[in-house]
Parts: C-alpha cells; sequence; structure tokens
C-alpha cells in the first residue's frame, strides 16, 4: 500500500542535515528503487490502449491512481448497461434461458460489487414475464 497511495515517502535527504549538502537519505534510494522497479513492471505488463494513458506518469501511485479511475469509469458505465438490461428483461424465450440470462446479469452485478437483493432479484424476473404467468 506505501506505494500504491505515495504516502511515508521517506524524504530526500538526510533528517537534520543542509539539502544544499545533497547527502541523500539511503532509505529514500531503497523507497525509489522499489518504487521504479514496481513502475516498470506495471507498464511492461498493459495493453498498448492501457499503456498509452499511462504516459508522463512517474510514479507507481501515479500509475496506480489513473489506472483506478480509468477502470472505475468503465465500471459505472458496465453497470448502468447491466441494469439497464435487467429493467429490459422481458420473457421471449424459454423459461430457463429467461432466468439463467437474468441470473447471468445478476452475478455480474454481484461480480463488480453492486449487487442486487434478493427482493429486486425475484420483482425483475416477475416484471418481465408475459400477462399469461400472471
Amino acid at each position: 500500500m506505501l506505494f500504491l497511495e505515495g504516502i511515508n515517502v521517506p524524504p530526500h535527504f538526510q533528517p537534520n542535515t543542509d539539502p544544499q549538502d545533497n547527502t541523500f537519505n539511503t532509505k529514500y534510494l531503497q523507497y525509489e528503487e522499489q518504487d521504479q522497479n514496481i513502475v516498470a513492471w506495471l507498464l511492461s505488463s498493459m495493453t498498448i490502449p492501457i499503456l498509452k494513458k499511462m504516459v508522463g506518469l512517474k510514479t507507481t501511485s501515479q500509475i496506480w491512481y489513473r489506472s483506478s479511475t480509468h477502470f472505475a469509469s468503465h465500471t459505472r458505465e458496465k453497470i448502468k448497461k447491466l441494469k439497464a438490461q435487467l429493467k429490459a428483461s422481458k420473457k421471449d424465450r424459454s423459461v430457463h434461458r429467461y432466468l439463467l440470462d437474468i441470473k447471468n446479469i445478476v452475478d455480474t452485478l454481484a461480480a463488480v460489487r453492486a449487487p442486487i437483493s434478493t427482493k429486486d432479484h425475484i420483482e425483475i424476473i416477475l416484471d418481465g414475464l408475459l400477462e399469461e404467468y400472471d
């Protein structure tokens, strides 16, 4: 978490010394080396479209923040789309397929931390049924 959040970074220079002495803090140098190793690993593991979004970022915390905001926006869009699919679900196929399709959407929402309550799940199923099921 230290590198992801960019907190508790050791000071650049030795405490209680004049910064003009250019005496770097060894803890800072170790931190910087580890951070750059993580940066290299993160960037090398990204696909080209994602990597293009990371241009100019120099620290693990910068890359993590940009990645999390990028993917969070995509997740919010996906949640909206899935909820719209649930509302639009109509039983225009076999009951088995209809229930399975709704279950897949509900499970996907739960996987992205936007679960649907059991009550709402049942209401969605019942609302999508044709009048012959009344």
